[in-house]
């Protein structure tokens, strides 16, 4: 079993830490930047995955990162990625385990059940890792049938969820505006929701000044509601 602590120390960042532990609450962190935990990641044999899982932070990174490892082929990816699931409880680790995952962009369409699989379990941390694996892996046109089915399909009312499904409805908003503009205005989906997403729209270098003064008048309308 690989001892972590000593593979790490030497990388520890005392302010980084500080810093980077406001940002993720309630986890205990070393202070390892990410360039550091991805070079460590890459020296790590793929056993490690069949290692006894470990309840850290950096150990959850180090995991994910290597569940994206080019040895290995889809079922692998899928079962180590399954398996590290069980321990991904905050959005730092998910967000940055779900952008390395680009081996996924060759078999979106073989992935589809896993998502679903996932989603269907209704726990909030399963279903951000979807929605953040459809907003950084489906980016083509022919994606966008996937993306708005899972958009449609009810979700957990918590915050990271919500805003994951904020953060994908922004991008769809720069990518497709017509549809997804049609889709707000037709779905369901809870006020927040929507609210965040038509914020993180205003907010992007990505959408014109006329698109943004819409959007700001929709998500007014919709905190005065």
């Amino acid at each position: 079993m690989i001892d972590l602590d000593a593979l790490l120390a030497p990388y520890i960042d005392e302010s980084y830490r500080d810093f980077h532990a406001a940002l993720v609450p309630g986890k205990t962190l070393k202070g390892i930047r990410t360039p550091d935990l991805e070079r460590i990641a890459k020296t790590l044999d793929p056993g490690f995955l069949d290692e006894p899982l470990q309840d850290t932070y950096e150990y959850s990174v180090l995991y994910g990162m290597k569940c994206a490892d080019k040895r290995l082929d889809p079922e692998q990816h899928i079962r180590y990625l399954t398996r590290w699931l069980a321990t991904n409880d905050n959005w730092a680790a998910n967000d940055l385990v779900s952008s390395r995952q680009k081996w996924i962009r060759k078999y979106k369409k073989e992935m589809i059940p896993t998502l679903e699989k996932w989603h269907q379990t209704n726990e909030p941390w399963k279903q951000r890792f979807v929605y953040t694996l459809l907003l950084m892996h489906y980016k083509e046109t022919k994606d966008e049938e996937v993306i708005f089915d899972f958009l449609s399909r009810p979700f957990v009312q918590e915050y990271y969820v919500q805003m994951a499904v904020a953060w994908l409805l922004c991008e769809m908003l720069i990518r497709s505006p017509e549809r997804t503009e049609t889709f707000l205005d037709q779905s369901a989906l809870d006020p927040f929701t929507k609210q965040k997403a038509f914020q993180k729209a205003v907010e992007s270098r990505r959408i014109g000044y006329a698109k943004k003064q819409l959007y700001r008048q929709h998500k007014k309308k919709l905190v005065s509601e």
